[in-house]
């Protein structure tokens, strides 16, 4: 019935009560499903020297299931590990247990052997991970069933991927006509959530994560659906909600770094972003990039997070007038020690390297604009073109860079930066992306910028007194700044004329040390962003 609570706590007991010199298979079947349930309740990886010790224990009765069962468990910890013989252990446990034939011996060995071939890029995964989902039917394990589906849904591509999730989507149905219990439907319902929220189905990812999370689910699969819903969360803009996830699923597992298959590190960064503590952000993404051992899921994202925790750094500094230069010393020593974003070693398929080259685009990109390098809206739009259908979310984020890129740098026409901003506006709409949708918003007001044609002009809005030096009449210039109002209406509105308004404006920029409109505009927004009212 799945109650890995209750069943870790009998497996203790009778490996307190048993003599391993007279039940030596039978404790040997107990240390590996220990293992298991370590995991499965969040206690921690497996550790390599307990599988070790019930592959020697087991070792005089080399035909047993028991000895092939635990000698495929050592080789799976052993890749993860990044042991030596890691390879050549899942090639024994598979040579054994299909001369063995027996079912729950075969789905862990057929399991680790497709998880072998995806860590050495050898074909022949999907029909090995198949085949050990066949046999764990079989022998009525679930636990080896969604091991075995975790590499067939790997073996077809990277986590990104429509195989990838339709691998995950059928082997969920078929659980669910099998009549699985609750918590392994949770585990595959989690890893299935995580795939359609990098697709960018959001609405796919909600519904997977109310069955994950429907039912106590047990610890694993809880973490990883909690981690699933702290990023659709903070990406949507539920910055308290994505918080909490991310601090239930730190509780729910012991481990929460290195070679573990959760990405952690990477949420962490995410949700110290949507908090706007970019120091927080950079030193989570670091604590993944510089992590000893095989690199935590989702690494592929660490560097680009970590160059815009900079970016965003280097734009406070600038604005609150203080030295850029300590902040581009980190960006230099991040670039030089990862050149490139860091790649999962378990994927080498054509989707994941289009992956890769994408947020590679948007690594640089980041880089420039903490730069603020002349060359930085063509190197967005090079990003946006390589993430665009490949890291929606990502895309999104990049389109709006662009937009402001093109603006702020003025070197574009109008109307290629309003077919930006539009484009921005169209896939964070279409994501639900509240916070990037109101950035995007409110450039294309600044920039006076129409999203759907011709309408009511904002208000503008109320600035109190934190921008020293401005006179009254300045800071009501401002707010139609802001409001992104043309110099007609602003001369209007205040009953002066254009060349007045003109003036004020030059005013504004020589005393905020800001190049233009929009440029003025962000610094205004931001300096009134913390006001509770």
């Amino acid at each position: 019935v799945a109650d890995h609570e209750v069943e870790l706590g009998t497996i203790e007991l009778l490996l307190a009560e048993l003599d391993e010199a007279d039940h030596p298979l039978l404790v040997t079947e107990l240390l590996v499903r220990q293992e298991h349930m370590r995991f499965s309740t969040g206690r921690g990886f497996f550790r390599v020297e307990q599988v070790e010790r019930a592959v020697a224990l087991s070792v005089h009765a080399g035909d047993s299931w028991q000895h092939v069962y635990a000698l495929a468990e050592l080789a799976h910890a052993s890749l993860w590990a990044e042991r030596e013989d890691a390879l050549e252990l899942a090639d024994a446990a598979l040579r054994r247990a299909t001369a063995l034939g027996h079912p729950r011996a075969l789905a862990y060995a057929c399991a680790v052997a497709a998880m072998s071939n995806v860590f050495s890029s050898s074909p022949g995964g999907v029909e090995l991970a198949a085949r050990g989902v066949a046999a764990a039917v079989e022998a009525g394990d679930w636990w080896a069933f969604v091991h075995a589906t975790l590499w067939e849904a790997n073996a077809s591509g990277a986590p990104v991927s429509a195989a990838c999730v339709d691998v995950d989507r059928r082997r969920r149905h078929q659980m669910v006509d099998l009549g699985a219990p609750h918590p392994y439907l949770a585990w595959l319902s989690a890893c299935e959530a995580i795939g359609r929220l990098l697709r960018g189905d959001w609405r796919g990812c909600t519904d997977l994560l109310r069955v994950a999370l429907g039912s106590d689910p047990g610890g694993a699969a809880d973490a990883a659906a909690r981690l699933s819903a702290a990023q659709l969360a903070v990406l949507q803009g539920r910055q308290h909600e994505a918080e909490d996830h991310l601090t239930r699923s730190e509780e729910l597992f012991a481990e929460t770094t290195n070679f573990l298959a959760f990405e952690f590190d990477a949420v962490r960064a995410l949700v110290r972003l949507g908090a706007g503590d970019a120091d927080g952000a950079y030193a989570a993404a670091m604590t993944g990039a510089t992590s000893p051992g095989a690199p935590p899921t989702m690494c592929e994202q660490l560097c680009p997070l970590a160059a815009r925790a900079l970016a965003d750094l280097a734009d406070l500094a600038r604005e609150r007038g203080e030295p850029v230069e300590p902040v581009l010393t980190r960006l230099a020593s991040l670039l030089e020690r990862f050149p490139h974003v860091i790649p999962d070693s378990a994927f080498l398929s054509a989707d994941y390297q289009a992956q890769l080259e994408a947020l590679d685009a948007l690594y640089v990109a980041e880089a420039a604009r903490a730069r603020r390098a002349p060359d930085v809206a063509r190197l967005w739009t090079h990003a946006v073109a390589l993430l665009d259908g490949v890291c929606p979310w990502d895309a999104a984020y990049a389109a709006f860079r662009e937009a402001e890129a093109i603006i702020v740098g003025g070197e574009r026409t109008r109307r290629e930066a309003a077919v930006a901003v539009r484009r921005a506006h169209r896939l964070a709409s279409e994501l639900r992306a509240e916070p990037l949708l109101h950035e995007v918003v409110e450039l294309a007001r600044s920039a006076r910028v129409p999203l759907d044609g011709p309408g009511e002009r904002a208000a503008a809005p109320a600035l109190d007194g934190r921008l020293q030096g401005l006179t009254a009449r300045e800071r009501e210039v401002l707010g139609h700044v802001v409001a992104g109002h043309t110099y007609g209406e602003i001369a209007r509105a205040l009953f002066v004329s254009e060349k007045t308004v003109s003036s004020h404006v030059s005013n504004l920029l020589r005393k905020t040390g800001t190049t233009n409109r929009y440029d003025l505009a962000r610094l205004a927004r931001h300096s009134t962003a913390s006001d509770p009212e």
